[in-house]
Parts: C-alpha cells; structure tokens; sequence
C-alpha cells in the first residue's frame, strides 16, 4: 500500500540567492528504539518508536531585519510544525527534505 503526504502552507524564501550545504539528507536517517531484554539478557525483540531524517542547514550574511521579522517567526514554528526544505527547487525538485 501507497501513503501520501499532501501538505500545504506558506514558502519561507530567502532575502538572496546563496549557496547553502545542505549535505546528503537522505543519508541523514535518525531512530529511537527500544529493545526488550529478558532477565537472562537475552534479546526478545525491539521497537521503533519513531524514525526520521535529520541534518543542519546554515545560511550566512542574512539582514537582521528580514531575520526578526521572518525567520525567527519560521524557527519557533518548525519546533512544532512539519516543515520541507528545498535548496534549489527549480533544478533539483526531488532534492529536498
């Protein structure tokens, strides 16, 4: 079975185009696990509780003004809210994470 994921919302553009190293994300893959032992130390199974992809982003030479007013608004979202990103979606649409 196929699942899709259709998400919706406002596109965070940045004040100038730059180079941002954004690394391989696909590689970036993270999980929590928990494993299940008996009291012999035998292993009798694990669980993933949750997987996902991480990585680090950073952009140089941002004005302070447009940082405050709306990057810093973004930053305190992305704590609770799903978010994409995507160095360079006119070339590369499928490089993105």
């Amino acid at each position: 079975a196929r699942i899709g994921v259709i998400g919706t919302g406002r596109a965070l553009a940045m004040p100038r185009r730059g180079y941002t190293d954004l690394g391989m994300i696909d590689l970036g893959r993270s999980a929590t696990l928990t494993s299940h032992v008996s009291e012999g130390g035998q292993l009798m199974g694990r669980f993933l509780q949750r997987s996902g992809l991480s990585g680090s982003f950073s952009w140089q030479n941002l004005p302070e003004d447009w940082y405050r007013a709306t990057f810093d608004p973004f930053a305190r979202a992305a704590r609770t809210e799903p978010f994409w990103i995507a160095a360079r979606p006119e070339g590369y649409p499928t490089d993105c994470a």
